[in-house]
């Protein structure tokens, strides 16, 4: 089973303003991000962000990307013991789709891949919520490990 490779790009106008729009790899070898660049205007003072499509989808069946902020949903116990509904950041790391468990002070980085794996993260990302992400929403996750002061 393939999974799709697509990106979303985030645009962050210099007034504050974000817009974005996903592509596939198709698209993007065909040339449609340099056509969506021409059509809204994204000059030197824009910042623009691509964040890759993790493959997997939230409970609601919105796709997760890179940037997201995503709940694990309310779990029953075991792996892994955090508070589920604190806002969580997915990136990429060390080869994996992850976010990071907030379990200890240099990070607790659960993998996607051995996460999902498991019983109990199978039911979790059954509740995983897409949120918001960092871009538009950066006040859903706290600055510092486990949401301690800055």
């Amino acid at each position: 089973m393939e999974r799709e490779i697509k990106f979303k790009y985030v645009c962050k106008r210099e007034n504050g303003y974000i817009f974005s729009e996903i592509f596939t790899l198709e698209q993007i070898e065909n040339g449609k991000v340099e056509q969506w660049f021409t059509v809204n205007q994204i000059g030197g003072s824009d910042i623009v962000h691509r964040l890759q499509f993790t493959g997997l989808k939230d409970k609601n069946g919105k796709e997760i990307y890179e940037g997201d902020i995503v709940t694990t949903g309310k779990g029953e116990g075991g792996f892994p013991p955090y508070d589920q509904e604190q806002p969580r950041l997915i990136e990429f790391r060390n080869g994996c789709w992850c976010f990071d468990a907030g379990r200890y002070e240099d990070g607790d980085w659960i993998r996607f891949g051995f996460w999902t794996a498991s019983n109990e993260g199978k039911n979790q990302l059954k509740q995983m919520e897409v949120i918001g992400n960092i871009y538009e929403n950066p006040e859903l996750v706290s600055p510092t490990p486990n949401g301690e002061g800055e």
